[in-house]
This record gives C-alpha cells, sequence and structure tokens, in this order.
C-alpha cells in the first residue's frame, strides 16, 4: 500500500526520526534508554490526534528506514535498523489501542474497524487514563471496561478514576451477577499517599480487578492504590515497590526527607494495609514498608509469584 506523504505528514515524520535516531555513530541514543513504556507513551503523544492516514504512512517510512539498513554492517545502520524495529512495535500498539487490526496499514478496506469498542483518553496534569471498552456477547447488561492509569497519583487521579467508575457499567449477565469486573492497570512511579488510600477504596467500593502488567511499575503511593483491587494481579514482569511515609525539610535551597512521621501517619497506613487486606497481610506490608526510607528505592516485589506469597496480589497468572 503507498498512500500519498503531504507536507505536515513529512514534518511530524522529521520529529519522530529526529527524536528517534541519532545522526552520528558514537552519539547518544535517546531511544536507547527508554524503556517500552516510556517510548510507547513518547510515540502516542506524537500521534495524539493524527489519522490513522498518517499514522500509516509513519509506519510505512519506519518500514522503508528498516529496509534501507536490513543488510549494511555498519555499526550505525544496525543502531537505525534497530531504533526503527522499536518504534514499529509501539506504533503497532498505537494502531490496536485505536481499536484497529495491527495489520491494518497493509489493507484498511480487508482489516475492519472493530466497532464495538469505545476508547477515550483523559490528559489531566501529569496524569494520563485511558478506558478502553467493549461488549461482549457474555455481557448481558454493561460492557467489559479496562482503565489505564499513568502518571501521578493526587487528588486528580481519585477524582477522576470515581467519576469514570461511576459512567462504566461492568458486564453482567442475566442474573445481574458481575462476570467481567473493570479491569484497572496501574503503572506510575507514585505520588501523594492519601490519594492512594482514597484510590484503594474507590477501587474497593466499584469490585475492580487491579493488574501490573509486564514491564510496568507501580510504586510507592500506586502499590497502596493498587492493593484496593478486588483481586489483584501482576505480570511476571511487572514490579511493585513500597516504602515509607516521608516528609520534605528544604534548608535554603537544599531539601532532604524524613521518615519521621507521627504517630498519626504510621496508625493510617497500618489501619489501611489491614482493612484493604486482612491483619496478617496488613502487618506483614506495613513492616516491610517502614524498613525503607527513599523518595526512589523501596522493598522491590518482582512478578506475580513474589507477590502472592506476601499476599500483595490474590491470583497467579498461569
Amino acid at each position: 500500500m503507498h498512500l500519498p506523504i503531504p507536507l505536515r505528514i513529512k514534518l511530524v515524520l522529521f520529529l519522530l526520526l529526529s527524536s528517534l535516531m541519532v545522526a552520528c555513530t558514537g552519539s547518544p541514543v535517546w531511544v536507547k534508554n527508554q524503556t517500552n513504556e516510556e517510548l510507547y507513551e513518547y510515540v502516542l503523544k506524537i500521534h495524539e490526534g493524527k489519522t490513522m492516514e498518517e499514522i500509516c504512512n509513519t509506519q510505512e517510512k519506519l518500514e522503508e528506514v528498516q529496509n534501507e539498513h536490513l543488510y549494511s554492517s555498519s555499526s550505525s545502520s544496525r543502531l537505525r535498523y534497530k531504533q526503527a524495529s522499536r518504534v514499529l512495535v509501539m506504533i503497532s500498539r498505537v494502531i490496536t489501542d485505536r481499536g484497529y487490526d495491527p495489520q491494518y496499514c497493509e489493507d484498511p478496506e480487508k482489516f475492519e474497524y472493530i466497532s464495538n469498542r469505545n476508547i477515550k483518553f483523559y490528559n489531566i496534569d501529569n496524569l494520563k487514563i485511558m478506558t478502553d471498552s467493549a461488549k461482549e456477547s457474555d455481557c448481558y447488561s454493561g460492557n467489559k471496561h479496562n482503565i489505564k492509569i499513568h502518571g501521578y497519583i493526587s487528588k486528580d487521579s481519585s477524582f477522576a478514576v470515581e467519576k469514570i467508575l461511576e459512567e462504566l457499567q461492568p458486564c453482567r449477565d442475566q442474573s445481574g451477577r458481575i462476570v467481567r469486573p473493570i479491569l484497572v492497570t496501574m503503572n506510575s512511579s507514585g505520588g501523594e499517599l492519601i490519594h492512594g488510600y482514597k484510590l484503594g477504596y474507590i477501587l474497593r467500593k466499584h469490585r475492580a480487578f487491579t493488574y501490573i502488567g509486564h514491564d510496568n511499575v507501580c510504586a510507592s503511593s500506586c502499590a497502596v492504590a493498587f492493593l484496593g483491587g478486588e483481586r489483584r494481579i501482576i505480570e511476571k514482569g511487572g514490579v511493585i515497590l513500597f516504602h515509607s511515609p516521608y516528609t520534605i525539610l528544604q534548608t535554603g535551597e537544599r531539601k532532604k526527607i524524613s521518615c519521621d512521621v507521627d504517630d498519626k501517619t504510621l496508625l493510617d497506613l497500618l489501619g489501611y494495609y489491614k482493612t484493604i487486606t486482612d491483619a496478617e497481610i496488613g502487618l506483614r506490608l506495613f513492616d516491610r514498608t517502614l524498613q525503607y526510607c527513599s523518595t526512589e528505592d523501596g522493598w522491590v516485589v518482582k512478578g506475580g509469584d513474589a507477590a502472592y506469597l506476601f499476599g500483595i496480589t490474590t491470583d497467579v497468572l498461569e
């Protein structure tokens, strides 16, 4: 398939490749240092508001770059080939997230749009939320819903997620039983502890399931909120991180943290853990959490098997 490439498409492509490709051997490689999720977020942002024709044109030009450097033995060509390959994977994700078949660009007429999907994006300050809803055959009422949360946990996240959950009706059978609970995928480095509590209680109130995908990280207040899922799942490569509550102290221009917090803060944390899990699991999580006083480091648990041992998750993926 060959689509005409107007000037605006060339500009988008230039900006994309300029960010992802190096101009000379030995230069720092931006894409090399990004995780898959960081790279995906960047590619997604570039294509916000773009038509499928524009996205297909970008994909086509990336494939041309890939083919151009496929058989070259130079290090710069190998680098460009690898970069183009990684970005093409992210372009495919953008296409599927819009509800299209990943091979749509090969023949748009052949691969029909999945019309029963409704995808919405919410960009709020440092928070991004995507809802993906679809009508399934076993839903007598309601729909299958997946909410993806990425970014800072704050009053915006607890407010927005509550509003969204109030609007979405989970998939129920004819008897009214929920057969497909709302799934909330979490990927965040944390934020404000109090809103971690609030978000966790909101998720439990709406009987949502929480999920941390492969290569995703849910840390600090995100980890606290994750526990609110009625059922909780972590993929093999997913990471959850807990650390002690802290306050920020500032002397002049210097900032440092202190984990010498008041008794109420500690009792609130312990109370939340016990309420949202149970007394035994809550006390264990509280003990591990207080062992780490850091804004970046903490008690790290990777994968569903390890998380299940400590009661962080309720299910293990086969």
